[in-house]
């Protein structure tokens, strides 16, 4: 993750699709976010550190997928109101210790597989009713 800082400008600026696979770090959203054509992002990680991710109102302004797996240690997600603002599809599986997933207003679909009974019952009582196609599995 810290070598995407010494990647050329142009190379990052014109990213639209980025899959980090077994790696283990602090928050990345505040480099990832920055990203302006990013549109696919695929997360198969563990977190670390304080177990907490945070999206600022002006990140990922085009990003329409996000596939977040296997991030045991994330405990927190949080997002100010506006960002993410044309994700379309949201997939977590297997984050167990995340107990809140931020509402977006654009989703259309969302698949939470082998995350808690709270957290499933939390976000069907939170707005997440509103999302057109919503898959549950253990």
């Amino acid at each position: 993750m810290y070598n995407l800082r010494y990647y050329h400008p142009n190379f990052l600026k014109n990213l639209s699709l980025l899959r980090l696979q077994d790696c283990y770090f602090r928050d990345p959203m505040g480099l990832l976010e920055k990203l302006p054509n990013l549109e696919r992002l695929f997360f198969r990680c563990s977190f670390y550190a304080d177990g907490i991710i945070y999206c600022q109102k002006t990140g990922f302004p085009r990003l329409r997928y996000f596939s977040l797996e296997g991030a045991f240690y994330l405990k927190k997600w949080e997002m100010e109101e506006g960002g993410m603002p044309n994700l379309n599809c949201l997939k977590i599986r297997m984050c167990r210790d995340l107990k809140r997933v931020p509402f977006v207003p654009s989703l259309k679909e969302v698949v939470i597989e082998g995350m808690s009974l709270e957290v499933r019952n939390w976000m069907i009582q939170n707005r997440f009713h509103r999302v057109e196609s919503v898959v549950v599995k253990d």
